[in-house]
C-alpha cells in the first residue's frame, strides 16, 4: 500500500511537473509571438508605402497572425487583419496596373484591340487611385493616352471608309 501510495505521489507530480513544463513552454513562447507580429507589421507597413516586397511581408504578417492566434494573443490581430488586407488590396491594384500597362503595350504594337485595352487601363487606373498607389501610374496614363488617340484614329479611318455613313 506504501508503495502505491509513492508510485501515485510520483504519478501525480510527473503529470504536475509536465503541465507546468507545457505552460512554461507557452509562456516563453508568448513574447518571441508578439515581437515577431510587431516586426510584420513595420515589414508590411513599409511594403505598403514602398510597394514592394509584398509578397514577404503577407507572408509573414499571415504567419505570424496565425501564430498569434494559436496563442490566443488576440489584442493587436483587428489591426493586424486590416493591414494584412489593406496590403492584399494594395498588392491587387499594383499587379492589376502591370497587367493593363502590358495588355496596352501589346494592343499599341498590334495596332488591334485597343478599346479592351483603354478600358482595362481606366479600370486599373481607378483601382489604383482608391489605395492611393501612384508607382506605374505616369506610364499607365502615357499608354493610356497612346491608345486613346490610336482609337480616334481608328474611328476616323474607318468613318472615312464608310462611303455612306451606314454602319
Amino acid at each position: 500500500l506504501r508503495m502505491t501510495g509513492r508510485l501515485g505521489i510520483v504519478k501525480v507530480a510527473n503529470v504536475e511537473e509536465k503541465a507546468t513544463t507545457e505552460a512554461q513552454r507557452q509562456l516563453n513562447a508568448i513574447k518571441p509571438a508578439r515581437d515577431e507580429l510587431d516586426a510584420a507589421i513595420l515589414q508590411a507597413n513599409v511594403s505598403r508605402h514602398t510597394v514592394s516586397g509584398m509578397d514577404a511581408s503577407l507572408v509573414r504578417l499571415s504567419e505570424a497572425i496565425e501564430l498569434n492566434y494559436k496563442l490566443e494573443l488576440f489584442g493587436s490581430l483587428p489591426k493586424s487583419r486590416r493591414l494584412m488586407a489593406a496590403l492584399m488590396k494594395l498588392k491587387k491594384a499594383f499587379v492589376d496596373v502591370k497587367a493593363a500597362v502590358m495588355q496596352g503595350q501589346i494592343a499599341l504594337h498590334q495596332e488591334a484591340g485597343e478599346e479592351a485595352a483603354i478600358a482595362e487601363l481606366n479600370a486599373a487606373i481607378e483601382a489604383a487611385d482608391e489605395v492611393n498607389l501612384h508607382k506605374g501610374l505616369p506610364v499607365a496614363v502615357d499608354l493610356l493616352n497612346e491608345l486613346i488617340h490610336m482609337n480616334a484614329q481608328h474611328q476616323q479611318l474607318q468613318a472615312a471608309m464608310d462611303p455612306a455613313g451606314v454602319r
